[in-house]
Parts: structure tokens; C-alpha cells; sequence
């Protein structure tokens, strides 16, 4: 039967060879489904992390000690016991419950997505090489190569490759808004206003919860842009409602991104796959 493979596990003669279409669309999709799918994960186990952390707050307080004996890491190996007051670990509880655990969700689903934004760049970058010349509003291309790495390249798709992610590199030390005004150039597509605002600012809050502690600056507001909330010296808002809309915001970024792709690169490039890094040791 076409398709099946013979007992020697090769495939029987006859099968269809998927088309460059279908693989550049298979290889555009992986990292889409990825993405949604580490977004809603992301958002499930959080929510249930929530009500666990507000039940066992309930434990905490209606316990019968003053006193709660807690182990955590010793700095040469093995725990240490410390005691803390139930009402500090109570407030501890609710701290993480309102705030922190969907800060820490949010630094997360802003990386899932910009990972999602560098695969695809990545991707079209390989199939279509030239566009490492073009010049955009977020970067302006150094179009000379050195000798040394032309002669040190085994091959020219590995000097390309190198290429690649030397790009990649030069843009992750930009701003968020360079990053995706060359990225949207470079890929040929366009955020609607209001969802590319949004997304500007879910980055610069990750950024301000990394290197801020949270604390609104200068630097969030010129970020953020017209989507900014909060006054400079607060502590920016993050609640159930905030983390819900951020968790929107990113899935339609990356399916927006992923829709209009398919049509541009199912012909381009040789409908090759690359390989994901694997994080596993």
C-alpha cells in the first residue's frame, strides 16, 4: 500500500514525496505548535499553581505553631532547617499567589515567543539568504565579510549558517522594537498596531521584572511606548487579568507571524527542516 514501509522498514516504491510546499509549511508549523503549545502549558500550571500556593496558605495560617520548621539549600550541599513565623510564611504565600508567580509565568511566555520570532528568522534566513543584505529601521547590515571566516567556512551554507546567527546575536543586544522592525522587514510581514504595542510592552515589563525588581524607570516608558501603565518609582501591576491578557497577546503575535509566513516561504529555499537544539544532557 502507498505510504506503508516494507519489512525492511524502508518505504514501499510508490509513495508520495511531500513537496517543498508542504515541507517549508510542515517546517514553519513545528515551531508554531511549539510555542501555542509551551504558551497554554504555561498558562494551566500556573493558574493550578496559584490555588495551590492559596490553599496552602490556608494551612499555614490555621496551624497550631508560632513556628514552621523549613528546610532549604546548604552552599556546600545537602539543606538546612530554619524556622520561620507562620505569619511571614502566610504573607510570603499571598505575595507569590497575587504577584510573583505570574511575574515569573510572564518572563517565561515572553521567551517562548521570542524564541518562536528567532526560529522562524532563522528559517527564512536559510532558505532565502539575500535577505541577510537588507538594511531596516533596527539594524543598518555590515555587508563586508572577512577573509578569515570565508576561509575558515567548510562550506557555504555553513558560512551562511555562521552568518545567521551572528545576525541573530548583533539583534538580541537591540531593543525590543528593532529587533521586530527588522525581523517584520526581513520576513516581509506586519503586526496590526494595537497587537504590536501590546507585545512591546509584555517585553519591556519582562525586561523591568529582570532588571528593575519590577520597579517602573525611564527606560520601561521609553520602551513600552503609547501601551506604558504605571509612574516612574511604582512597582509595575501584575495580576490574574494581566497575565490572561499577555498570554493572548503572545499567541496571536506568534499565530499572526506563522499565517502570513506560510504564503510568502511554502517555495522558497529547499524545504528543509533545521534541527532544534536539544537542552536535554
Amino acid at each position: 500500500m502507498r505510504g506503508f514501509s516494507d519489512a525492511k522498514g524502508g518505504e514501499v516504491s510508490g509513495a508520495p514525496t511531500p513537496s517543498i510546499g508542504d515541507r517549508n509549511a510542515a517546517a514553519l508549523r513545528r515551531p508554531r505548535s511549539r510555542t501555542l503549545k509551551a504558551l497554554n502549558q504555561l498558562y494551566f500550571v500556573t493558574i493550578l499553581t496559584v490555588e495551590a500556593l492559596n490553599t496552602s496558605r490556608e494551612v499555614v495560617r490555621n496551624a497550631d505553631r508560632e513556628k514552621l520548621t523549613l528546610e532549604v539549600p546548604r552552599i556546600g550541599g545537602g539543606t538546612l532547617k530554619i524556622e520561620k513565623r507562620r505569619t511571614k510564611v502566610a504573607k510570603a504565600l499571598k505575595l507569590e499567589a497575587s504577584r510573583d508567580a505570574y511575574a515569573k509565568a510572564l518572563i517565561v511566555g515572553v521567551a517562548h515567543t521570542e524564541d518562536y520570532l528567532t526560529s522562524t528568522l532563522r528559517q527564512v534566513l536559510t532558505w532565502v539568504p539575500e535577505k541577510l543584505l537588507l538594511n531596516s529601521e533596527g539594524l543598518k547590515v555590515d555587508k563586508s565579510v572577512k577573509l578569515e571566516e570565508v576561509i575558515k567556512s567548510k562550506s557555504r551554507a555553513s558560512f551562511i549558517a555562521g552568518a545567521i546567527e551572528k545576525r541573530i546575536l548583533e539583534l538580541s543586544y537591540g531593543s525590543p522594537s528593532d529587533f521586530f522592525d527588522y525581523t517584520k522587514d526581513v520576513l516581509g510581514i506586519q503586526l496590526d498596531k494595537s497587537l504590536a504595542a501590546s507585545f512591546f510592552e509584555l517585553k519591556a515589563t519582562r525586561d523591568l521584572l529582570v532588571h528593575a525588581g519590577g520597579i517602573i524607570n525611564q527606560k520601561y516608558l521609553d520602551k513600552a511606548g503609547s501601551a506604558a501603565r504605571g509612574q516612574i518609582g511604582h512597582e509595575i501591576e501584575i495580576d490574574v487579568d494581566y497575565f490572561e491578557s499577555a498570554i493572548r497577546t503572545l499567541k496571536a503575535v506568534t499565530s499572526s507571524i506563522y499565517s502570513q509566513c506560510v504564503p510568502l516561504y511554502r517555495e522558497k529555499g529547499d524545504g528543509s527542516m533545521l534541527a532544534r537544539p536539544s537542552t536535554r544532557k
